[in-house]
C-alpha cells in the first residue's frame, strides 16, 4: 500500500486490508440504523502503478496507454523530463519509462500514474 493506500489498483472493489464488500455493506446499514454517515474518499484523477489499466499501457496496448498522459522528452533524448512540473512530494513529476521511451505524469507518488480525462474512454470507465 503507498501513500496510505491512494494507489487504487480497483476502483470496484474493497481493498481486503478493510474487508469485504460485504463488511461495507453491513458497516453502511449498522450506521444507517444507528442515524450515522458513512463518508467515502474517492481518488479518480489515479491509479497505482499496479492497476491492470497501467500494466497493459506498459506492454504497450495503445487503448490503455491512451488512458494515462504520456510525453515525450522535451529535448527528445529521453533523459530530460517534459517539462519542470514537481509533483506534491517535490519530486519531478515525470517517471521515464525506457521501454516505452516516454514519460509518464504523477502528481503524487510515482508509483500512482495520472489518469488522463481528456480521454472519453477513461471518463466512462470512471
Amino acid at each position: 500500500m503507498i501513500d496510505f493506500g491512494y494507489d487504487i489498483s480497483d476502483f470496484k472493489n474493497i481493498d481486503p486490508t478493510f474487508g469485504s464488500l460485504e463488511d461495507f455493506k453491513v458497516l453502511l446499514a449498522r450506521a444507517k440504523a444507528l442515524g450515522l454517515k458513512v463518508v467515502l474518499d474517492l481518488v479518480p484523477n489515479h491509479t497505482s502503478d499496479k492497476h491492470i489499466w497501467f500494466q497493459k499501457a506498459l506492454q504497450g496496448h495503445k487503448k490503455y496507454k491512451n488512458y494515462y498522459v504520456w510525453a515525450r522528452g522535451r529535448n527528445g533524448d529521453g533523459i530530460t523530463p517534459p517539462n519542470n512540473w514537481i509533483s506534491v512530494f517535490s519530486d519531478s513529476a515525470w517517471t521515464y519509462v525506457e521501454s516505452q521511451k516516454q514519460w509518464y505524469l504523477h502528481q503524487f507518488e510515482y508509483r500512482q500514474p495520472d489518469l488522463n480525462f481528456r480521454n472519453p474512454a477513461v471518463r466512462l470507465e470512471m
